[in-house]
């Protein structure tokens, strides 16, 4: 169970950030602003592809991972912990970037400084 939960939870961590810069594309039109869109989206994906590959050969074979505790069986496996260490430290840099990536546009808005500082609250309420 473990093991499948671990792939979906990547994929699902990338699909919620595909889903959200998606989000930025469709609201913010700036075409200065679409290649950093783009570029975080491609991240996004190229860091979501490397790591469901990492964990579907983490250990050779396959079933060492849940077999492997006896110790009765043959094979070998990457360090988990960091694995999961490195992934998180990842997303949540690129989690801080895709909460500041608003901010740019937002403070190009011809709006006042308390309405500015109200639209930018609610962009990061993500933080929470």
């Amino acid at each position: 169970m473990f093991y499948i939960f671990e792939v979906l939870y990547c994929f699902t961590l990338a699909t919620i950030k595909m889903s959200i810069i998606f989000f930025y594309q469709r609201i913010f039109t700036d075409e200065k602003f679409r290649p950093y869109l783009h570029g975080t989206q491609f991240f996004n994906a190229a860091l979501c592809a490397v790591y469901l590959l990492v964990d579907f050969v983490q250990c050779l074979p396959l079933s060492f991972f849940w077999e492997g505790w006896d110790g009765e069986h043959e094979g070998k496996c990457i360090n988990i912990n960091a694995l999961a260490w490195s992934h998180a430290i990842i997303n949540i840099v690129l989690d801080m970037w895709m909460i500041g990536l608003p901010a740019s546009q937002i403070w190009g808005i011809n709006l006042r400084y308390s309405k500015k500082a109200q639209v930018l609250a609610m962009f990061s309420v993500g933080i929470l």
